[in-house]
């Protein structure tokens, strides 16, 4: 449906209704609406999901997208999300009421070549346009997507499934969190702050709702003691993998490093394959006092993922330290 003002300037407001992907029918729910003004979007670009639901809005300026916002309406979450460059956007999470609990930067993962905004569903007008852009028919684009079998460099065995994609439809653009990332605390007129020590995984479910299990699913093979709380968490991400995280409270402060193999490349046949983009092993794992010397449990695991050794140390050192010491 195409409603269009001529003057001065053209401007088109645009409303598309969602179609049946196989079917030359279209249906009476409404997709998105745009505007465009001189054969350019410009303004704020809205979708919506197949209950009417507003999921997301995008504004543009001259053809370009500055600023995309994602609602979230099973976690009750707003994702905004501005882009710095070609592979970074700077993130902001808040709650529907409107308060910030994270941000941060994300990397733009985009195998096909879509644009930096695409990480939803696409219609099928723009699955044809994308796969027709490539050369490829969408058949022959679902045909290519077949697993593969991969032994890597260092003969360890991979088994690689590229994602097989109905239709031909390409692969959505995901966003990986990369460097450091914010939580805040979220507070609760309703409830009173603890005063006594908690394990790390209650505090982070009860104070930090909303990413509580995810910062949890990634520090739980740590040895902690109990904690009161944070204010604020510092997480540092690489390729969405944290390395460090930090908790700062008023009483409690807490920093813990993780660090990971380097991802093998894999060969099949003539081609090499980068396997960066898989979650890597975990390789060490320990805890740091305020003042950077190494406190507790340190854990070191092969490749496979197996524990063989841990060092606890029951008298603070510096890492430095060590080095003297095996260096003598």
């Amino acid at each position: 449906i195409l409603l269009e003002l001529r003057g001065p300037e053209t401007l088109a407001a645009v409303f598309i209704l969602s179609a049946i992907v196989g079917s030359k029918r279209g249906t009476n729910k409404l997709c998105r609406t745009e505007v465009w003004r001189n054969n350019k979007l410009n303004g704020v670009r809205k979708r919506f999901d197949r209950e009417g639901n507003l999921i997301e809005e995008i504004l543009f300026k001259d053809g370009n997208a500055i600023c995309k916002t994602n609602f979230e309406l099973a976690d009750s979450l707003t994702y905004i999300r501005k882009p710095i460059d070609s592979n970074l956007v700077y993130t902001e999470v808040y709650t529907m009421a409107g308060a910030l609990l994270a941000s941060g930067h994300e990397r733009i993962y985009n195998p096909d070549n879509l644009f930096w905004f695409q990480n939803i569903e696409l219609t099928a007008l723009n699955s044809i346009a994308v796969s027709a852009s490539r050369g490829q028919s969408p058949v022959a684009y679902a045909q290519s997507q077949q697993p593969v079998f991969l032994s890597s460099d260092e003969g360890n065995s991979i088994q690689f499934h590229p994602q097989i994609n109905l239709y031909g439809a390409p692969s959505l653009v995901t966003y990986k969190k990369e460097g450091n990332w914010i939580y805040y605390k979220e507070y609760s007129g309703q409830k009173l702050n603890m005063v006594y020590a908690q394990p790390l995984a209650t505090v982070l479910g009860n104070d930090f709702r909303h990413f509580g299990k995810l910062l949890n699913d990634n520090i739980s093979n740590f040895d902690l003691v109990k904690i009161v709380g944070y204010d604020s968490i510092l997480v540092k991400f690489e390729n969405d993998q944290v390395k460090d995280f930090y908790g700062f409270g008023k009483v409690d402060y807490t920093h813990l490093e993780i660090r990971y193999y380097t991802s093998p490349m894999a060969s099949v046949a003539l081609f090499t394959i980068d396997l960066t983009e898989y979650p890597k092993h975990v390789k060490t794992l320990g805890q740091y006092n305020r003042y950077g010397e190494k406190v507790g449990v340190w854990k070191h695991y092969d490749r496979y993922g197996s524990l063989y050794k841990k060092e606890e140390y029951l008298i603070p050192r510096k890492p430095e330290d060590e080095e003297d010491l095996g260096n003598n």
